[in-house]
C-alpha cells in the first residue's frame, strides 16, 4: 500500500473515532431530550397532560432527530473500527463487529422512532388525539423497552468481539479490554433490563473512539 493510501486510511479511522465520540455525546443528549414518564405507572391523565404539552412534543421530537444523527455517526465509527481490527485479525471477527454494529444501528433507530412516534405525530398533525391509552402504553413499551433492550443485546456482540480482539493483539490497555468483555456480558440481558444497559455501550464507544483518534498510523 502506498504512503498516500496509508495516510488516507489513517485519516478515515481517526475520523471514525471522532464520529464515535460525537455519536456517544449525541446519544446522551437524545436520551435526555426523549425522557418520558414511566408508561406502566402513569395514569391516563398523567400521560395526557404530558403528551399534550407543545413544549414536550417539540423536545421529544428534537431528541428523536438528534438520535438519528447519532446513529448515522455510529455507522462511520463501526466501519472504521472494523478496518482497524481487520489489519491485525485475519478471521471473520472484524466483519462480525461491523455486522452487529449495523444491526444495532437499525434497532436503535427503530426504538427511537417507535418510542417518539406519538409526540412527533402531535407536532405534525393537529387532528391527532389521545384516546386509546392502553394502545399508547403498548407502543411506548415496545420502543422504550423491548427495542432498546434488543439494541443493547446486539451491542454486546460488538463490544465483546472488539474487546476480545484488542486483548488478543494487545491493541490497548489490558484492563480496558477485559473491562469491555465484562461490560458486554452484562449487556446480554438487555431485553430484560431495557435500554439502561446501553450506558455500558456508550462508555465503551467513547473510550474506543479515543483509541481510534489517538491511534498511530499503520505501516
Amino acid at each position: 500500500m502506498s504512503q498516500g493510501a496509508r495516510a488516507r486510511r489513517w485519516t478515515f479511522e481517526r475520523g471514525g473515532g471522532a464520529a464515535g465520540l460525537a455519536a456517544t455525546l449525541l446519544m446522551v443528549v437524545s436520551t435526555a431530550l426523549t425522557s418520558v414518564p414511566d408508561e406502566g405507572k402513569s395514569s391516563d391523565q398523567q400521560l395526557a397532560d404530558f403528551y399534550s404539552d407543545s413544549g414536550t412534543q417539540l423536545r421529544v421530537w428534537a431528541g428523536a432527530l438528534v438520535g438519528i444523527v447519532a446513529a448515522l455517526l455510529f455507522l462511520w465509527f463501526f466501519v472504521a473500527l472494523r478496518d482497524r481490527l481487520a489489519r491485525v485479525e485475519p478471521s471473520g471477527l472484524p466483519t462480525l463487529v461491523l455486522g452487529a454494529g449495523l444491526v444495532f444501528v437499525v434497532f436503535a433507530l427503530l426504538a427511537g422512532m417507535v418510542g417518539t412516534a406519538l409526540p412527533a405525530g402531535l407536532v405534525y398533525s393537529e387532528e391527532l388525539e389521545l384516546t386509546d391509552f392502553d394502545a399508547l402504553r403498548v407502543v411506548l413499551i415496545l420502543g422504550n423497552h423491548y427495542l432498546s433492550g434488543a439494541a443493547a443485546t446486539i451491542a454486546a456482540v460488538v463490544v465483546f468481539s472488539s474487546s476480545f480482539l484488542a486483548r488478543r493483539h494487545h491493541l490497548y490497555a489490558r484492563w480496558l479490554a477485559w473491562a469491555g468483555m465484562v461490560v458486554a456480558v452484562l449487556m446480554v440481558p438487555g431485553l430484560l433490563f431495557a435500554g439502561f444497559l446501553l450506558v455500558g455501550f456508550m462508555v465503551w464507544a467513547a473510550l474506543t473512539g479515543v483509541w481510534l483518534v489517538r491511534g498511530e498510523p499503520a505501516g
